[in-house]
């Protein structure tokens, strides 16, 4: 039953435990949002042809991500500022 409400997208441990986990910063992670700043990243990390760690990706993912999450759209000046100082 819960692997059922899990596939259907429900937060089981809300429902468990009626309590909502939330970040520190008090926002929830908008998953949608994360896999577009994801890619984002993995376009500008390839435009750069550099060999960028996984430490230094995520870093930059987790910048970009707070940029953009209060709008909650990746915009495109955003990740061209990021190409600049990439690049």
């Amino acid at each position: 039953m819960l692997a059922a409400l899990v596939t259907l997208g429900a937060d089981v441990p809300y429902i468990l435990t009626g309590r909502q986990d939330m970040p520190q910063n008090g926002v929830a992670l908008n998953e949608p949002l994360l896999v577009q700043v994801i890619a984002g990243i993995e376009q500008v990390i390839a435009k750069s042809g550099k060999d960028i760690s996984a430490p230094k990706k995520a870093r930059m993912i987790a910048t970009l991500y707070r940029a953009v999450a209060p709008n909650q759209e990746l915009d495109v000046g955003a990740l061209d500022r990021l190409m600049d100082k990439v690049g």
